[in-house]
């Protein structure tokens, strides 16, 4: 089940969820690259830092994806997709949409997510 967050909730739900996530980029080969970041909140974008690897695939490819893994057992984990833009050594990030999900609570249910809607 997903649970969607609207956009203008991402301040809140990052108070919860902390200020480090693992940034998802694509390679050239498509394989998926995965960076342990700190972000920052910003006028309705999240930046971090990008290293070599993550900028160029950035660059190449925009459609990122931040996670956040869930606090605690059987709680959710975060997910924001976003388009990135680098600038420098700064990776912009423009949500654009965003889902709360965790596995299956029971044999009955497949998965267990809350959307974040796109605003």
């Amino acid at each position: 089940m997903s649970h969607p967050v609207e956009l203008e909730e991402l301040a809140v739900a990052l108070d919860r969820y902390g200020n480090h996530a693992f940034l998802l980029t694509t390679s050239d080969d498509l394989r998926p690259h995965i960076s342990h970041v700190t972000l920052e909140l910003s006028n309705g974008a999240l930046t971090c830092a990008a290293g070599r690897t993550t900028g160029a695939n950035a660059t190449a490819r925009s459609n990122v994806s931040l996670l956040w893994p869930a606090p605690t057992e059987g709680e959710f984990s975060l997910i924001v997709d976003g388009d990135a833009t680098l600038h420098g050594e700064t990776l912009r990030v423009a949500p654009t949409g965003a889902i709360r999900h965790r596995p299956a609570s029971n044999p009955d249910c497949t998965v267990d997510c809350e959307p974040l809607a796109n605003g």
